[in-house]
C-alpha cells in the first residue's frame, strides 16, 4: 500500500536537515542518480542506501538566509499577525522524490523484490512512475487524478534550523477509491501513512480478505483518532512505531 509524496528541499549550505516525521534518519543516497545506476552503485554506497529510502516524506527544506527566532531580522511582526505577509530569499532549491509507501517499496526492490505500489498520485506523477519502474518497482495499481498533484511537503530552513512548512494532501484524499477487493492476490501489505479513512478501510479489506497485512501509521498518528489507530491494530501481523509515536498512540488508545 502506498501513500506518495513529492517534495523539494532547499538551503544555503551542505548541511540541511529533514524534518518529515518523528523518525529522524540521515539522508544521504545520491537520489539525483538515474534509477539505472542504481545497481552499479560504488561499494562506499551501501551503507547509505537505507537511510535514504527510509525517510517518511520528502520535502521542501527551503533554507532561509535571515534567521526567523528573536533577536534576529525583524521580518515576522507578533502584532500584525492577522495580516500576515512575507517573502524569504532562497539560496538554492532541491526536489526529492519519496513517501513512505514508495520509500519502503524502493527498498524492497534492492532487496531483490518485486513490490507493488498501490496508492493514488497526481498530474505530475509520470516521470516518478518511469523512475521507479525502472528500479524494480511495480506501479500499475497507482491511480493517477488528472486534475490534482501528487501530495507535497515544502518546508523552508533558515541557518539556526527554524522552519516554515506547508503540506498539500493533493491526490492523496483520493485514496480511499481503491481497493483491495480489486487488487488482486497480495502475501503481505504494508498500510503506511496515507489517507486516514483509507488506512483504516484498507485495514478492514485486509482482515476481510485474509491478507496479512503491517500497521505503519507514522506521521499520521498525529492526525488520527484513537479509535481509528485501534483499528488498525486489529488483525495486524506487525505494527510499526518510533517511541514518539508510540506514546501519541498510548495516550490516543490507552
Amino acid at each position: 500500500h502506498v501513500g506518495l509524496y513529492l517534495g523539494v528541499i532547499s538551503r544555503t549550505d551542505r548541511r540541511y536537515r529533514l524534518h518529515t516525521e518523528p523518525r529522524q534518519r540521515k539522508d544521504r543516497f545520491d537520489d539525483h542518480r538515474a534509477p539505472q545506476e542504481k545497481r552499479e552503485l560504488d561499494s562506499h554506497h551501501r551503507d547509505n542506501r537505507d537511510h535514504r529510502v527510509l525517510q517518511g516524506v520528502p520535502d521542501d527544506d527551503g533554507a532561509l538566509r535571515q534567521p526567523l527566532r528573536r533577536g534576529g531580522a525583524d521580518v515576522i511582526l507578533p502584532e500584525h499577525f492577522e495580516r500576515l505577509s512575507l517573502s524569504f530569499h532562497v539560496d538554492t532549491m532541491d526536489k526529492r522524490r519519496g513517501g513512505c509507501a514508495p520509500n519502503i517499496a524502493y527498498t524492497l526492490a534492492l532487496l531483490g523484490e518485486r513490490p507493488v505500489l498501490m496508492g493514488t498520485a497526481g498530474q505530475d506523477f509520470p516521470e516518478y512512475r518511469r523512475w521507479l519502474e525502472a528500479a524494480g518497482v511495480d506501479t500499475s495499481l497507482v491511480k493517477e487524478v488528472p486534475e490534482k498533484f501528487t501530495a507535497s511537503f515544502f518546508c523552508s530552513t533558515d541557518e539556526s534550523n527554524n522552519q516554515i512548512a506547508s503540506f498539500y494532501a493533493g491526490a492523496m484524499t483520493h485514496a480511499s477509491e481503491l481497493s483491495f477487493r480489486t487488487a488482486g492476490p497480495a502475501d503481505l501489505v504494508i498500510i503506511s501513512p496515507n489517507d486516514p479513512a483509507a488506512m483504516t478501510q484498507y485495514a478492514e479489506e485486509c482482515r476481510t480478505l485474509g491478507i496479512p497485512f503491517i500497521w505503519d501509521p507514522g506521521q499520521q498518528c498525529a492526525r488520527m483518532s484513537g479509535p481509528e489507530l485501534q483499528d488498525g491494530f486489529e488483525g495486524s501481523a506487525l505494527v510499526i512505531c518510533n517511541d514518539y509515536e508510540f506514546e501519541l498512540i498510548r495516550q490516543k488508545t490507552g
